[in-house]
């Protein structure tokens, strides 16, 4: 069983997320996008966001049924739901690499403004490190400097940047590279 320190007073549980879900994770990534919290694309680039709706609903289908799906990338996509409606999702990517290590990504972890800061990210990490716990994986997860409140968050629950953000110069404009958070059972 994981044990890690408790952060937040309120207790959150997730849950495997439902079609109506990928609504809400779309949105909360585009205005976190809009942001600087993602990728700008993400906002400005209606193909990227398709692709990310088809993400979640991969991750929904081979929650239901895996059998229908056979891919070297296993995917997660939970939420937490209050009486509102869905607070908070995260969506992760679990790919082998090279050495047969399982590395587990956590692509997106969003939570409505309502809902911040009590503990509703907190609940979703937590819930993705127990099943990275299960099945012996690496987390990794990356985050722009904007992205403060989930820097903090990782470092609570034990994760160590284990790389700086790098800017890359490409033509006239220049990239942001996210850092790198790391984690092991």
């Amino acid at each position: 069983m994981l044990i890690l320190p408790t952060i937040a007073s309120q207790q959150f549980r997730a849950t495997q997320a439902r079609p109506w879900d990928i609504m809400f994770l779309v949105s909360e990534v585009a205005a976190g996008a809009m942001q600087g919290h993602f990728a700008a694309e993400l906002y400005a680039d209606t193909r990227k966001r398709r692709a990310l709706v088809l993400q979640c609903a991969k991750a929904i289908l081979t929650s239901r049924w895996g059998w229908l799906w056979r891919s070297s990338e296993a995917l997660q996509f939970i939420v937490i739901r209050s009486d509102q409606g869905t607070i908070g999702a995260a969506l992760a990517s679990t790919v082998r690499d090279a050495d047969g290590l399982q590395i587990m990504t956590i692509e997106y972890v969003v939570v409505d403004s309502g809902f911040r800061r009590l503990g509703v990210g907190e609940a979703l990490v937590r819930d993705l490190l127990e099943k990275a716990t299960q099945g012996d994986q690496k987390v990794v997860c990356y985050c722009t400097p904007k992205s403060q409140g989930m820097q903090r968050l990782l470092r609570q629950l034990g994760f160590v940047r284990t790389q700086k953000v790098h800017a890359l110069n490409v033509g006239d404009s220049k990239l942001l590279l996210p850092a790198r958070w790391s984690w092991r059972p």
